[in-house]
């Protein structure tokens, strides 16, 4: 939600500069320099992100968008009910498969692997090397997404001053058809708002969201190795309290759950 406080923030800001100019909003709306750097832009997004990383993207996005930072007391809670739940304490569920992939938990998607493996009797050596290495690629592919998109900041200023350079060519064509200063006048200022769209689209938008999916791609790590820790506490049926302070270890104090108040031995609430 802090991305889209953000966007709110800059909206009204450049709302406010506009009408204290003294400027009509509608002078700075333009359908061909829109065009030009919204067009260029989904064509370049076209050509550099493959077809099979929309859905990881849109994944990434909607956290960016709507979810934040996820509340460690709810990692913790979670990643603790699976041990109680290897230990036959209560049943354990995780995502419903009917949910959209891109509001999927990558978070609860982890849990659930490892109880299935689990499950299945793997080894705890084995299920190790196979979920670090889930991790570590789940890890780069959202890396490498948000480090081209990233990269996709350099395209709408060019796309702009593309838009731009239109809009002078046309207004050199009416030169010889109109000497009026004031139509002149307008006819730059809409040529200028190419340029315009293409700094703000990309400082913005697209280089914020960039920054906002590598750090998600961080925190996203930092939840899969949690989840691998409790992963192998309950395959080593790591007594309950034991586990507890392992787990809570990860975290701050004030997002740590008290044995004492929180849980019982037979893992429900105090």
């Amino acid at each position: 939600m802090s991305y889209i406080l953000g966007l709110l923030i800059a909206f009204f800001s450049i709302v406010f500069s506009i009408f204290h100019l003294h400027q009509e909003a509608s002078n700075y709306f333009d359908v061909i320099a829109l065009s030009m750097v919204l067009g260029g832009t989904i064509a370049v997004t076209a050509m550099t992100i493959p077809a099979r990383s929309y859905p990881e993207l849109l994944r990434l996005f909607w956290r960016v968008f709507w979810l934040g930072s996820r509340d460690h007391k709810v990692l913790l809670d979670q990643g603790f009910k699976l041990v109680e739940a290897v230990e036959g304490r209560h049943a354990v569920s995780f995502n419903d498969e009917k949910v959209p992939s891109h509001r999927q938990d990558y978070f609860a998607q982890l849990l659930k692997e490892g109880y299935d493996l689990i499950t299945l009797g793997f080894s705890r050596d084995l299920i190790e090397q196979i979920l670090v290495e889930r991790i570590q690629k789940h890890y780069q592919r959202s890396s490498q997404l948000a480090q081209t998109l990233r990269g996709l900041s350099k395209y709408p200023p060019a796309f702009g001053l593309m838009g731009t350079i239109l809009g002078l060519v046309s207004l050199m064509r009416s030169l010889g058809e109109s000497r009026d200063p004031r139509e002149v006048g307008m006819r730059m200022g809409v040529a200028l708002i190419a340029t315009f769209y293409g700094i703000l689209f990309a400082n913005l938008v697209i280089g914020p969201a960039g920054e906002r999916i590598l750090k998600v791609a961080m925190e996203e790590k930092q939840e899969g190795e949690f989840a691998l820790e409790s992963i192998i506490l309950a395959c080593e049926r790591t007594p309950i309290f034991e586990a507890l302070e392992i787990l809570n270890s990860h975290f701050e104090p004030q997002d740590r759950k008290s044995w004492k108040t929180d849980a019982s031995p037979s893992g429900e609430a105090a």
